[in-house]
């Protein structure tokens, strides 16, 4: 029985075609591996930028409290603090939660719809005496409740 050769006459051999299965191979660990190293790198770039950033003060706080519903994601971003990104019944929101340098233990608790932009819920926390304002309703208020809260 004769057996059936590849005519390679006057073709060339590269490191591709010898190596076929073990490109496949590769490409395959690089797609299943991918949406891990992708959240990786997001978490580290998270993790970075947050080292980096300053705490806000009392008056970048009446700043914030005078922008009321036209506060931005993009003025929050350069503050300390904790971000959250979350999705509710197809409703995308960003929710921050700002410690203010100050005598007390303050906290701006903000939430915005991410899709839009739009800050529906701003909320300043004394954390040690649990009385809360709401800057959207009584912006007015925040020189009284700030004084209240440092005696």
């Amino acid at each position: 029985m004769a057996r059936l050769q590849i005519d390679t006459k006057g073709k060339t051999e590269t490191f591709f075609t010898r190596n076929v299965r073990l490109i496949t191979f590769l490409i395959c660990v690089t797609v299943i591996l991918s949406p891990f190293v992708i959240t990786y790198i997001q978490d580290v770039i998270e993790e970075n930028r947050m080292e980096k950033r300053p705490s806000m003060t009392v008056e970048e706080l009446i700043f914030v409290a005078e922008r009321g519903k036209d506060l931005r994601q993009r003025d929050l971003a350069k503050f300390e603090g904790y971000c959250t990104r979350t999705e509710m019944q197809g409703m995308k929101y960003a929710m921050y939660r700002i410690p203010i340098l100050h005598e007390r233990n303050i906290v701006l608790s903000i939430s915005i719809d991410a899709s839009m932009d739009y800050a529906f819920y701003v909320t300043l926390i004394d954390m040690d005496t649990r009385a809360e304002i709401d800057l959207l309703k009584e912006a007015y208020r925040l020189e009284d409740f700030l004084s209240i809260s440092q005696n």
